[in-house]
């Protein structure tokens, strides 16, 4: 039997956790109404008058108290397989575990009513899933064959922590989760998610077009929690950004757990260093993590390298614990969260070799089997998805799309130690030079982001996002140390905390804005080429020819001579249906008579784009948003992001392909063979 003080601690964070969840289903519209107030992007955002109630109150409170309700069944879990005895732990276990179940309960959900289970419905549906498994984990703590998690003063402060961390991010932040237009890789990722709300997986069938090549097996993680938060919400932009919340909690605890050891805790005041640092990075991947000229959209990549770093550090943790069980399930987590994640596995695995003396071989191949076990099985997913008439994965990110990346090279552009010095609080940086004073296990984290850094460094054309896992990574190494500890001076603890201010406004973008001229050229858009609310495949497809209108965000012309975006952001937004009076251009089937007034523009081989006033289409065209994009800090050359921008001011980039060409290595049947066009 578990003892009394168990019990009572127990019982608390059960009645928390209720009322916590209960929360979310009756305030599941607040995020519908609040998104719903775009004409407060017109003004200040920051300011929304007699909206602060419901802006600033309510919907925090809403997006906080689901991300509770979608952890509760996996927390429940993690104390049922006595995994919970550690709140960080705890935590990021309950994360890893609701992955599949609550989505596995939305799936099934959605086959036996024959529709998607939305809104108040899901809600409970969840919420009794966690009462059921909630009653399982009490009967297992009352006979003592499980413990509740600790709460020491440490733990208290943690919690507290968490909820001001997500709060003041949400403060900071709340206009660009609720009316910034989404931008061509925030609209990718809520279309794919709510591809999977309505059919059970976010993989598109080719006829979709381009749509179809993302997401993949190693790219679809991120499309499930934000799958939940859709069905929750309802089909809102905010919908797709909210879990960016829940990961940033998560990504602190998962720091928190590598920065224990035994008996020690991490102390308060190294804590708060933390979670400044942490607000640092929130601003730089919600400002600066982008391709786009005008915004970076937290939909994508903020939520997906985040989660995959909660992921990938329960991996490192489960590791060091030789909970090999735990090993497997975060590891898979890992390598489909994104490509990025087979590689980090795989230089855990080298790290780990170069510090640990002597080398167990025996515990490197459980490792490397488990790594190729994940490697196997996820290969052989799409088989079966093709087998049962899935569409089968898209391919964005294969072999070739890995290999791309090294066919143009460089060696001299320093500027991108910046980009993981200052996301990751600045002093983690530097405190990473004093090797001397780090055990073996930080270590193993300083090489592992030495050699991620290395592998991204080298080549030519880069994203701020693919730094992620360098930036977080020394953080997780300085936790290792005994700074703020008894009888270690607290100036560095004081010099953290300068140092992560000192991050948090270089973070901070040129102008605090948010972008909304997607959203305003789509209203002129009239579209019925397909069904939009069930994510018809030809609609996307025929969508691509509003290209011809505005140009890509990646063509040369764009942002200084011409507007341009994606057309999943117009198709996004544009009105669906019948021609309306105040549509500029339409989009509609080919076999439907040409509307009057307007001319023929572009077709494809079943939809016809036509446009009414030219003078209109080039004011549009004319369009000129602020850019670019976010802090001076973090800026990429768009000669960088993309090989198709010249740029004669950059580093000297070698060109791996002709220089080998002209060894006298024919390199046309490698390319032919890796699906790679010149």
């Amino acid at each position: 039997m578990s003892d009394t003080s168990d019990m009572a601690r127990w019982r608390r964070t059960l009645a928390l956790l209720a009322a916590a969840s209960v929360a979310a289903v009756p305030l599941q519209g607040t995020v519908g109404r609040a998104s719903a107030l775009t004409q407060l992007a017109d003004a200040d955002p920051w300011l929304v008058g007699p909206h602060v109630g419901l802006v600033y109150l309510l919907v925090p409170m809403s997006i906080l108290s689901a991300s509770v309700l979608f952890l509760a069944p996996g927390l429940m879990l993690a104390v049922i397989a006595r995994r919970a005895t550690k709140l960080t732990t705890w935590f990021v276990t309950g994360l890893a575990l609701s992955m599949p179940v609550v989505s596995l309960l939305a799936g099934v959900a959605t086959r036996v009513a024959a529709r998607p289970v939305t809104g108040v419905w899901f809600g409970v549906l969840v919420l009794a899933l966690a009462i059921v498994l909630g009653f399982v984990a009490d009967l297992q703590v009352r006979r003592g064959r499980s413990r509740p998690p600790e709460m020491t003063r440490e733990d208290r402060f943690a919690i507290g922590l968490m909820l001001a961390l997500a709060c003041v991010t949400w403060a900071a932040l709340a206009p660009k989760f609720l009316w910034e237009s989404l931008n061509g890789d925030g609209a990718h990722a809520f279309e794919s998610s709510r591809l999977l709300v309505r059919h059970a997986w976010p993989f598109w069938p080719p006829e979709a077009g381009p749509v179809s090549g993302f997401p993949g097996m190693t790219s679809m993680l991120f499309a499930f929690p934000n799958g939940w938060f859709l069905r929750l919400f309802g089909d809102v932009d905010a919908a797709v950004r909210a879990p960016f919340l829940l990961y940033l909690v998560a990504l602190f605890a998962s720091l928190l757990s590598l920065g224990l050891d035994g008996v020690r805790r991490v102390p308060p005041r190294v804590q708060v260093a933390v979670a400044i640092g942490l607000a640092a990075y929130a601003l730089a991947m919600a400002f600066s993590a982008t391709y786009n000229p005008y915004s970076a959209d937290i939909a994508l990549p903020a939520t997906q390298d985040t989660l995959l770093m909660v992921c990938f550090l329960g991996a490192v943790d489960a590791w060091w614990r030789g909970e090999w069980g735990w090993l497997g399930l975060f590891a898979v987590l890992t390598y489909v969260s994104l490509p990025n994640g087979l590689i980090l596995l795989g230089l855990l695995l080298v790290a780990d070799m170069s510090v640990t003396r002597p080398i167990s071989w025996r515990r490197i191949g459980r490792f490397a089997a488990i790594v190729a076990g994940c490697v196997v099985v996820v290969g052989l997913v799409p088989r079966a998805l093709s087998a049962s008439g899935v569409p089968e994965p898209g391919g964005e990110y294969g072999l070739a799309g890995t290999l791309r990346y090294f066919a143009f090279l460089q060696f001299t552009d320093w500027s991108r130690l910046l980009y993981i010095a200052i996301p990751s609080g600045i002093f983690p940086f530097f405190h990473a030079f004093r090797w001397p004073t780090h055990d073996r296990r930080a270590r193993m984290l300083l090489l592992l982001a030495l050699a991620y850094f290395l592998f991204f460094f080298v080549q030519a054309h880069i994203a701020l996002h693919h730094f992620v896992p360098a930036m977080l990574l020394p953080v997780a190494a300085a936790l290792r140390a005994p700074i703020g500890q008894p009888g270690v001076e607290r100036r560095w603890v004081h010099a953290w905390w300068a140092a992560a201010t000192i991050a948090v406004l270089l973070s901070l973008p040129r102008a605090l804005s948010v972008h909304t001229d997607g959203r305003r050229v789509a209203k002129a858009i009239s579209i019925d080429a397909g069904d939009y609310a069930a994510s018809s495949a030809e609609l996307f497809r025929h969508s691509t020819l509003l290209d011809r209108l505005f140009p890509y965000d990646w063509d040369p012309r764009v942002p200084y001579e011409s507007y341009g975006g994606s057309p999943l952001v117009w198709n996004r937004y544009a009105v669906h249906g019948p021609l309306t009076a105040s549509a500029n251009y339409r989009l509609q089937r080919a076999d439907m008579p040409p509307p009057a007034g307007m001319t023929r523009l572009a077709s494809d081989s079943g939809a016809v784009l036509y446009v009414r006033d030219t003078t209109r289409w080039v004011a549009d065209r004319a369009r000129r948003p602020r850019t670019p994009a976010g802090s001076f800090a973090y800026f990429v050359p768009r000669s960088v992001l993309f090989r198709g921008i010249p740029d004669s001011a950059g580093p000297p980039i070698v060109d791996v392909v002709a220089t080998l060409e002209r060894m006298g290595i024919d390199m046309t049947p490698i390319l032919a063979r890796l699906g790679i066009k010149r």
